[in-house]
């Protein structure tokens, strides 16, 4: 971090082997041990202090299958916090896993980068990550792309919006990614992000979500982006009691180029907000084609507020989502048929990650 911090933002880096900061961040409930005043602090590799104030990394890190444990980033009034706070269009970051660490920051906060404009490819987090806004396990906001990644660890936010278990603010693609951490939001709350205006293609989560507005499997706010092959099968719980929406795979889709396709949720989807559905909690804009809700286990509709837009959704029961007839339903008439079903699992899984 010094040597990038001090000008040389365009190095190449890569591993030779594990890195241990400190030792034991985190206690075996995934919570910060003590007080953290025995840690070693980390600075974020690049910065975001003002517009006149900033530097980003260009090179490429890469971890080559190696990790990174005992990150302390306690810094709650600072934007742009995680291993790398703030990454350029040219910047690579891949092959890396954070493990055992604690990032803390305002806004823009992520466990591999806070603001993350080009590329980051197979890695993962299992620690705790905690900001004001645009918060993720692998990042808090994106431009550009992020492959191959997950995230383990929990993700929190009770101040403001945009949290989940991958990106908190997608402006870019997230693809083959998914989640299973446990992640706490305040609005717009989701297991792969909690906004999208942009592509989220082939990603899962197996989470339990939680969030007082705006809660869902996979992204909560779906405003101008496009989800494809994508499901979930955590539990989506909203605490609002004034109103809100709630969705098994979005909660609210807005806008008119807006689209979700081939897609399932069969996690439950709890609150007792104004719109909760199955598969979305209100659709305005758009379009949801070929997506499908767990009806036994969720016993609503599949949406609760339909007022513009096109809806193609159904609910199926539990033996019907246990089988290849739900896999071939998925695939619909796409050329890569990307959905598979193997028995014994409970509904149909993406081949990308059965390989």
């Amino acid at each position: 971090a010094e040597l990038v911090n001090g000008g040389q933002n365009d190095v190449n880096i890569t591993l030779c082997d594990d890195i241990v900061l400190n030792d034991n961040v985190l206690k075996e409930d995934g919570s910060l041990n003590g007080d953290g005043s025995d840690f070693r602090s980390w600075t974020p590799i690049g910065y975001y202090r003002s517009a006149y104030s900033n530097l980003t990394y260009n090179g490429t890190f890469d971890g080559a299958g190696h990790t990174i444990s005992g990150l302390y980033c306690n810094t709650p009034t600072t934007n742009y916090v995680g291993l790398f706070g703030n990454a350029s269009e040219d910047c690579v970051i891949k092959n890396v896993g954070l493990i055992d660490s604690y990032v803390y920051g305002k806004e823009e906060v992520g466990a591999i980068a806070g603001y993350a404009r080009g590329v980051v490819e197979n890695c993962y987090n299992t620690g705790y990550v905690y900001g004001r806004r645009e918060v993720g396990g692998i990042a808090g906001k994106t431009t550009g792309t992020i492959k191959y990644c997950y995230n383990t660890g929990s993700v929190n936010n009770s101040e403001n919006y945009y949290t989940a278990g991958i990106v908190g603010y997608n402006d870019g693609l997230v693809e083959n990614c998914y989640n299973s951490g446990t992640i706490n939001g305040l609005y717009c709350v989701g297991g792969i992000s909690g906004y999208n205006s942009e592509i989220i293609e082939s990603c899962y989560n197996t989470g339990d979500i939680t969030g007082e507005n705006n809660i869902a499997g996979i992204t909560a706010q779906n405003n101008y982006g496009k989800v494809y092959n994508c499901y979930n099968t955590g539990t989506i719980t909203s605490t609002d009691v004034f109103g809100g929406y709630a969705g098994g795979i979005v909660s609210a889709n807005s806008n008119a180029s807006a689209i979700v396709e081939n897609c399932y949720s069969i996690g439950n989807v709890v609150g007792n907000v104004d719109y909760i559905g199955g598969v979305v909690g209100s659709i305005s804009a758009g379009s949801i084609t070929n997506c499908y809700y767990n009806n036994i286990v969720f016993t609503g509709n599949v949406c609760a507020g339909q007022t513009g837009g096109t809806l193609t959704a159904s609910g199926k029961s539990t033996t019907e989502f246990a089988s290849t007839d739900m896999a071939t339903l998925l695939n619909a008439d796409q050329e890569n048929a990307p959905w598979e079903y193997l028995a014994g699992n409970p509904s149909p899984t993406l081949k990308a990650f059965n390989s």
